[in-house]
């Protein structure tokens, strides 16, 4: 098990992004960019947590293409079997730490073996900006085939190229909110205290957990995130 906590300032205010946190057209936004389908399961649904507060809750599910995973990898996993089942439960108008978003995030193919999520809420900076804190958690467990040390190794991985995509979540965001004007005007991004000018270095082997629900393995070299226009 890997536990990590991120934080990452954006430029939208907290209730900005709360809004834009619970729009499913954000996730599909960001699912696009990278090859990726989402499909809402039934409709958003109001009910209490274990504190006995009101949540809602959101059940989707997250496709790849068939061609998605290079041939060379296909004889071990599928795009089919990478499919994720996401669960969100989060409150309406709250979105401090006390009360943030929680996410498991499954994949049905190896559902005894994975566990992944993360539990994310909001810090306003003032100037009409915000942190966003994301506190993730990574799981794989053994089996006959996958020795322990292999099992440890992904983990690392996984959990480098969660927080490497909650560190561009804002941006994401930010420009989603200028494209259907669910926020104000789109102004300078925040950046954060890890950006520099160096290239995006290339992973061979690359497991991505993209809040806001989304997860994705991929056996290759990573493509560099495009540029904002």
């Amino acid at each position: 098990m890997r536990e990590g906590l991120v934080r990452v300032p954006c430029a939208l205010s907290a209730s900005e992004m709360w809004r834009a946190r619970a729009d499913l057209s954000l996730d599909r936004y960001v699912a696009e960019r990278e090859r990726r389908t989402i499909r809402q399961i039934g409709s958003d649904v109001a009910e209490d947590n274990e504190q006995a507060e009101p949540v809602l809750v959101r059940s989707t599910l997250v496709e790849l293409p068939s061609d998605f995973v290079p041939g060379m990898f296909a004889r071990w996993v599928t795009s089919e079997q990478l499919a994720t089942r996401v669960t969100t439960r989060w409150h309406e108008e709250l979105y401090d730490a006390a009360h943030g978003c929680a996410v498991d995030i499954s994949f049905p193919a190896f559902a005894d073996r994975v566990e992944m999520g993360y539990r994310q809420w909001l810090e306003p900076l003032g100037a009409g900006t915000c942190s966003i804190c994301t506190r993730t958690h990574i799981s794989i467990r053994a089996d006959e085939k996958t020795p322990q040390w292999v099992c440890a190794a992904i983990e690392r991985l996984a959990e480098h190229s969660m927080h490497t995509s909650l560190r561009e979540y804002p941006q994401l965001a930010v420009a989603h909110s200028a494209l259907d004007g669910s926020a104000r005007p789109r102004k300078a991004r925040v950046p954060t205290s890890e950006e520099g000018t160096a290239a995006p270095r290339a992973s061979r082997f690359f497991c991505q957990c993209e809040l806001f629900g989304f997860v994705r393995v991929v056996c290759g070299t990573r493509r560099p995130a495009l540029e904002e226009t």
